[in-house]
């Protein structure tokens, strides 16, 4: 299984996955997954994320190829809003010093809020991913010139009561025509908000993952 770091300081709090092989990898770089959750776990509990939604598929799947880091919002603020943005990119930067991470293979997911924060932290940081996993949020079409270059596969359930649909459709639509050439778009006809329990455990988007790479 891979080993887990809680990182718990009045700044930062994340939850660190390194892979089982990591240890005996001879400084190969690794790819990471940065993971963001939805408004219900925000907090100070990192217990709360230890098991949900993608760090869940760990327990399942103990030779996952990716380190993840999966931080925590802070109670009174939102995925996509400057200071939590600051934070992930500060965290991703302490963990590529302290870590063999290939810095061409750092790729951004989220569901709902985290969603949300996945477009937001993506068009802040345009260069520093090589793709990006949406779940079941929305953004602001205005960012699809900034972002049009980034590999993106976003899901949404169809019957999806808190965050419509349209949501996602929007900004695909705004990305087709801002000229995006790597951009997926999975909307399951049978789910509602929970559409990231299925997506997670999908094998093939791990593969497509690791398929993206930085040039």
């Amino acid at each position: 299984m891979p080993s887990m770091k809680y990182i718990d300081t009045p700044r930062k709090k994340f939850l660190l996955f390194i892979p089982r092989d990591y240890a005996s990898s001879q400084k190969k770089k690794w790819p990471m997954i940065v993971f963001l959750h939805g408004v219900d776990e925000r907090g100070d509990d990192l217990r709360i994320i230890s098991d949900f939604a993608l760090t869940k598929q760990l327990n399942v799947m103990p030779d996952f190829p990716f380190f993840v880091v999966a931080p925590l919002c802070p109670l009174r603020t939102y995925w996509d809003r400057p200071r939590p943005a600051v934070m992930v990119k500060k965290i991703i930067d302490d963990i590529g010093r302290e870590f063999f991470i290939d810095e061409k293979r750092i790729y951004l997911t989220g569901l709902s809020m985290g969603g949300y924060g996945t477009w937001y932290i993506a068009s802040k940081y345009p260069d520093l991913f090589a793709a990006i996993v949406p779940l079941c949020g929305a953004a602001n079409p205005e960012i699809a010139e900034k972002i049009k270059h980034i590999p993106a596969w976003v899901f949404h359930g169809v019957k999806d009561p808190i965050v419509s649909v349209r949501k996602s459709m929007d900004i695909v639509i705004a990305l087709k025509k801002a000229g995006h050439k790597f951009l997926r778009f999975t909307a399951y006809p049978h789910l509602e908000h929970d559409c990231w329990t299925e997506t997670y455990a999908n094998m093939s988007l791990y593969s497509w993952l690791l398929a993206q790479k930085k040039h």
